[in-house]
């Protein structure tokens, strides 16, 4: 019997609350792996920020561009999130570039690029995404 797309989200969002950061699943590192659900975007939303939250940054960005939404401002916006809660700035200058790209219109998108910076000490870069 295959999974419903919200009993598959239910446990990614269970997992990320437990803390199951190192057994990620089954299409955990190869998104391209068949599954008994289609993932969907939150799925792989989930699974950027369960390992952010793991520290493996270079898995999530490596997830995201292998994935079939790689043009989604959602993924990106995960990833800078993740890289500012690990204080990642080198992952994070490239996440938040693409994000910039993708959602330059949208102000929360400078704001969390400003937060990042802020967060990591490098407080002339937050102020200049704010300004932007």
């Amino acid at each position: 019997m295959a999974e419903s797309p919200d009993h598959t989200r239910t446990t990614l969002l269970g997992n990320r609350h437990l803390g199951a950061y190192p057994k990620l699943g089954a299409w955990g590192d190869h998104p391209s792996r068949p599954t008994p659900t289609k993932p969907v975007i939150e799925h792989y939303a989930c699974m950027i920020d369960l390992l952010g939250r793991a520290g493996r940054l270079s898995n999530a960005m490596d997830f995201i561009l292998g994935s079939p939404y790689a043009e989604s401002s959602l993924l990106w916006r995960t990833l800078v999130n993740a890289c500012k809660l690990n204080g990642d700035l080198n992952i994070g200058r490239v996440a938040s570039k693409r994000l910039l790209e993708l959602d330059s219109r949208i102000c929360t998108s400078y704001i969390l690029v400003s937060n990042m910076y802020a967060a990591s000490g490098v407080l002339d870069k937050a102020a200049e995404a704010r300004k932007m």
